[in-house]
């Protein structure tokens, strides 16, 4: 495989930090608080400990973790694909994999839902720059939703994607 381009975006913006940290802080005032109120202990515990785990869960997905979106090109001539690769710690995956050729780009927006399986794979849910790819049917159909450059988005015009602006 013939990496053509790689890009990886920042992993986690302000606002992300700030809600994980929220989450985060929350969760220990309602453990300190359930000393304090020792007829709601186990009301305040059990909440406390319930959006610790999910302030856990929020950290390791947004803060933790980050995606390398690669344009390969193979060997034999084929249109190029989208690699996207997970970055967790020491150890790296590809989550996805889908020719660009044929596929649909476009701005994330409220408006436009789209209507089939979404697969997220922005280091942010409130990144503002994000974009949906309309995976073509012959990968299986689908949408990714991911933060590419104005370079890859021209890559990806070149190589045979319709770009929506």
């Amino acid at each position: 495989m013939i990496t053509i381009y790689s890009y990886k975006p920042e992993s986690a913006d302000g606002t992300t930090k700030a809600i994980a940290f929220a989450i985060l802080g929350s969760a220990g005032a309602l453990i300190l608080l359930s000393e304090i109120l020792a007829e709601y202990k186990p009301i305040l515990l059990t909440a406390g400990f319930i959006i610790a785990l999910f302030g856990v869960l929020f950290c390791s997905r947004f803060l933790l973790s980050g995606y390398t979106y690669i344009i390969e090109s193979a060997a034999d001539g084929t249109p190029p694909d989208l690699v996207i690769t997970e970055l967790k710690g020491k150890v790296t995956r590809t989550v996805c994999r889908v020719s660009i050729a044929g596929g649909k780009l476009y701005r994330d927006e409220k408006s436009k839902k789209p209507d089939g399986a979404v697969y997220d794979y922005r280091p942010s849910p409130f990144s503002p720059n994000s974009w949906v790819f309309k995976v073509p049917e012959r990968d299986g159909e689908g949408y990714v939703k991911f933060t590419p450059d104005e370079k890859m988005i021209g890559l990806m015009r070149e190589i045979g994607c319709e770009v929506e602006e």
